[in-house]
């Protein structure tokens, strides 16, 4: 599968889980399982992109202004992931989600749009690897990975480092 098709696959699933989640709005455990999947597939989508599909859209392509916003538009959704996270259970939980949503469908809309047509062949051939290290990230607690990202963004990073690891388990990065 190319490296765009894989990503494209992946949109589709979140707006899947978007719809699953306003209409579980009425039970807690579906809402808090489905929220958790979209979460885990957001940070391991948001990870392929970071570390490998934006990496080698810049080596192709150079820093150009729709490469550039869609990499800070990451932090952004990070943000509105946490904050959702944080409302979970709370009568706040689906305007924060909606919030989300829009980020999330901005950012897409944008990628498919403007970024997917320019991407060159070398760079689709990273599909098969991208879907590898997305396997292992989804199998990752998705929490200390969004922490991470989070942390590294409000002190200005567009461009996230992989989180360190220590004995298995993730941990943040405090440089």
């Amino acid at each position: 599968m190319k490296a765009t098709q894989l990503l494209e696959k992946q949109h589709r699933q979140f707006e899947r889980l978007f719809d699953a989640l306003e209409d579980a709005r009425d039970d807690a455990t579906r809402e808090r399982n489905l929220f958790d999947e979209l979460a885990k597939n957001l940070v391991a989508h948001d990870a392929i992109e970071r570390t490998m599909f934006y990496p080698a859209c810049a080596r192709e392509l150079g820093l150009t202004p729709i490469l550039g916003e869609s990499q800070a538009a990451h932090g952004i959704v990070e943000f509105g992931l946490y904050a959702c996270m944080r409302a979970l259970g709370h009568p706040d939980f689906m305007f924060k989600l909606a919030a989300l949503r829009d980020v999330v469908s901005h950012h897409v809309d944008e990628e498919e749009d403007e970024l997917f047509p320019e991407v060159t062949e070398a760079v689709e051939e990273l599909g098969p690897q991208m879907n590898g290290r997305f396997e292992e990230v989804l199998r990752e607690d998705y929490r200390a990975r969004l922490q991470d990202n989070l942390e590294q963004a409000l002190r200005g990073a567009i461009q996230t480092k992989e989180p360190t690891r220590r004995d298995g388990v993730i941990r943040a990065r405090h440089a």
